[in-house]
């Protein structure tokens, strides 16, 4: 059964037309792993310390933050592609994504 990916797990049509986006990143021939772009990261970080600040306060969390949790630990398990059909971005081996500290601060 597939799991449906929510948030802002994005489908092939988008991923990577113009940058990135939060969901399952290959470098080459690595494993995949985790992107997530900064907004949704900090999102989710904010999300989860509210969480656990409602629940150590009341014990209590309304729908709306479970369903939202829900979300980010689809997000978070969408690397298993087998079992969620989320689809991969995938780049160049990352030594040829990154440029190294010396080529930024050389200037010809």
């Amino acid at each position: 059964m597939k799991v449906p990916v929510v948030d802002m797990v994005l489908t092939s049509e988008v991923m990577m037309a113009n940058k990135p986006e939060t969901g399952p990143m290959q470098f080459g021939e690595d494993g995949i792993g985790l992107f997530l772009r900064g907004d949704y990261s900090t999102n989710a970080a904010l999300l989860l310390l509210n969480a656990l600040s409602v629940v150590q306060q009341t014990g209590v969390l309304d729908a709306m933050v479970v369903a939202k949790l829900h979300g980010l630990a689809r997000t978070l398990g969408c690397v298993d592609v087998n079992r969620t059909g989320t689809e991969v971005q995938f780049l160049q081996d990352l030594k040829h994504c990154v440029i190294s500290l010396d080529d930024m601060t050389s200037h010809d």
